[in-house]
């Protein structure tokens, strides 16, 4: 019986078809956190992220630490947002290291609170912020940003995350703070809310009163649409923790979702990224 001769194929075509048909090679590119997300925007666009940079670590977390500060700069580099919102830094020097690290201009950076529950912002262009102080002795942050003719209003929050009820409170408080000012300026809210929707996937870590979670959101999307929705977890254990709401009168959300494997040391959310274009040409005075 005449044998079919043997077909040899070097191992490194072996590996590279392998690797090709399980995706392997995703994370080689420098866009591989932006999975799901067009890297080519139009001119003008809008790349909103939000990230709760803090840590996992003690009784009740730790903000985010100096050796991850590098982690962090390079997270906000690659994903090559023009408005970046950050939960838990630790102090307002990081959050100028961060700005230094990036290159300084063109950024621009405002901070609000204090303790390890200071917020941080950092945009590509003109920036005014201020604080909005809250019950409960925490604050939101506003912020106007301006990039050419288009400008934003934005809310960044971190809401109480052992607690539903001042959750709530914040939350409505935030609410009422923005009432009116969608139909004048494309408008955010955006941050860690702590909402615990998702019962299926209870732990039991953040909430202690379930309908009290479902009654903000609903507030919220009374107003706002959520831009995350049904694009998968941003922390441990899957639970869908952080959001970007937006008003859909003045944007219009191209893609969203959280970037998985920007995680630092022991921090335990990933960061989430929305894509925006622009529904008019309001230019916010």
């Amino acid at each position: 019986m005449t044998r079919s001769p043997t077909i040899r194929v070097p191992a490194e075509w072996l590996f590279l078809g392998l690797a090709v048909a399980l995706g392997w090679f995703s994370w080689r590119s420098d866009d591989s956190a932006l999975r799901g997300f067009p890297v080519q925007r139009e001119v003008g666009d809008l790349r909103v992220m939000t990230w709760n940079v803090g840590e996992a670590s003690g009784t009740h977390g730790n903000p985010l630490r100096d050796t991850s500060v590098k982690a962090v700069i390079d997270t906000i580099r690659r994903s090559r947002a023009e408005l970046v919102f950050l939960q838990e830094l630790q102090s307002r020097s990081q959050l100028r290291g961060i700005v230094e690290g990036l290159g300084g201009e063109p950024w621009r950076s405002a901070t609000s609170g204090e303790g390890q529950r200071i917020l941080g912002v950092l945009g590509r262009g003109s920036l005014t912020a201020r604080s909005v102080a809250l019950s409960r002795g925490r604050d939101a942050l506003q912020v106007v940003y301006q990039a050419g003719s288009q400008a934003v209003l934005a809310v960044s929050l971190h809401a109480d995350a052992f607690s539903a009820k001042k959750r709530n409170l914040q939350i409505g408080e935030v609410m009422s703070h923005l009432e009116g000012r969608h139909q004048r300026w494309p408008t955010l809210l955006v941050g860690d809310f702590n909402l615990d929707l998702d019962l299926d996937k209870r732990r039991d870590l953040f909430s202690n009163d379930e309908y009290r979670d479902v009654e903000s959101y609903n507030l919220v999307t009374q107003e706002l649409h959520d831009a995350g929705l049904g694009k998968g977890a941003t922390a441990e254990p899957d639970r869908r923790l952080d959001y970007v709401f937006y008003h859909p009168a003045h944007l219009r959300l191209q893609e969203a979702g959280p970037l998985s494997g920007s995680r630092f040391g022991s921090m335990d959310h990933d960061p989430l990224v929305a894509d925006f274009s622009w529904e008019s040409t309001l230019s916010a005075d």
